[in-house]
Formats: structure tokens, sequence, C-alpha cells
């Protein structure tokens, strides 16, 4: 087996939380309008934002800080209302939620979050414009919540990306290799996890991380 072939040891992650996460010029203003929900103009704020882009880490971190519920649309091809009503004063965070395909369960819902005078926080990859959705209700609250749209990442959160990536593949980059990964990857989320595991395989196999070793690896077919 070539050592490029070689698979990484993965280790689980603990969520990150609003206080550990990485803050810049490219995300605070998004960080700072979701954690005051009593300054939103709507119950409901949709988060739009590429796939890898961080909305799931936001999500998490938004309703632990809030004390809510996090549901994870993708994991719910269906959505009983019942067992996801939230508790009286309970905010809600719906991940994922343009792979919902039951209307019925998320206007439910949304309605059960307005009714306690509460609030929800919906992510998804596209606006709700662009749904499958089939209910006119549901449709017309949805385009009624504001949108933000998470920008770019910058630098900073890049590296920080790729250090995290890297501590749950048990894998140490050099400042140098950082550096290059930076300029090589050009501030692409998507490119992160796959150019981790290449490089644990390669380090898993007795080679020293350097700029050279790194770029062999990356061009390598």
């Amino acid at each position: 087996m070539s050592i490029f072939d070689q698979i990484p040891l993965r280790f689980p992650e603990t969520p990150l939380d609003f206080d550990s996460l990485t803050v810049t010029d490219a995300n605070r203003h998004i960080i700072r309008a979701i954690r005051h929900p009593q300054r939103w103009p709507f119950y409901a704020v949709c988060l739009v934002g590429p796939e890898k882009s961080g909305l799931s880490t936001l999500l998490t971190a938004w309703a632990g800080e809030m004390g809510g519920v996090y549901i994870d649309a993708a994991r719910h091809a269906w959505l009983e209302s019942e067992s996801v009503q939230p508790s009286s004063g309970q905010v809600v965070a719906i991940d994922q939620a343009d792979l919902l395909e039951d209307d019925g369960a998320l206007l439910s819902l949304l309605d059960s979050v307005r009714r306690t005078q509460q609030h929800v926080l919906i992510a998804a990859n596209s606006p709700p414009g662009q749904w499958k959705i089939s209910s006119p209700d549901l449709l017309s609250r949805l385009k009624s919540a504001p949108i933000l749209d998470l920008p770019d990442p910058d630098e900073d959160l890049m590296r920080a990306r790729l250090r995290r990536a890297a501590a749950r593949s048990s894998l140490m980059i050099p400042p140098k290799v950082e550096d290059y990964l930076v300029i090589r990857l050009g501030l692409d989320f998507n490119l992160i996890e796959d150019t981790i595991n290449r490089l644990a395989g390669a380090a898993g196999g007795g080679r020293d991380l350097t700029v050279p070793v790194t770029r062999e690896v990356l061009e390598a077919e």
C-alpha cells in the first residue's frame, strides 16, 4: 500500500461555542447579528452559505448559547411535528432546511415558535425562494424572513479551519506548510478535508511534512 493510500485516524470533534469560534472581519457581523435575536425584525432569520462554510457550527453554537433545540433536517427526510415541538420559551435552529421534504412539519414548527414569541434560525445552501416548496403559506413565511449571506472566508478563518481539520486527524502542520496551503487552496473551505486526509496519510507513512512533500502529495494523482 502506498503511503498516499493510508487512511488517517479521525478523532471525535467537540462542537464549538461562540467563545471558541474564530471571529474575523469576514464573520464578525454575522455572529453579532445572530447572537441578538431580540433585535431581529422578524421571528425567523435565514442563514445562507455554501457547503462546508460553517453553517452547522454557527447553528449549534447559537442553539447551545440560547438553550434551544437544534434540528438537522438532512437526517429527517420526514419530521413528525410532535417530535420537534419546542418547549415554551425555546428557540429553534434548523440546519439544512432546504433538504426538508415535509412542508407541513416545517410550517407547524414555525407556527409553534411564533406562538411562544421565540425565534428560529434557519440554515441552508440556497435562499428559500430556490427550495422545492409546495405550500404558498410556508413560502410566504420564509420569504418574509431576512437572509444573512455568509461571506467568503478570509485568511484567518482559513487558517483556523485548517488547524481544526488537522487536529481531528492528529496532524501537526508546520507554519511554512500552513502558509503554503493557504495560498494553494485559495481560501476554499471545500478543499480542506481532502487535503488534510492526504497529508495525514503521508505523515503516517513516516515522512516529514515539508513544503516540497506537501506539494508532491497534492500534485500526485
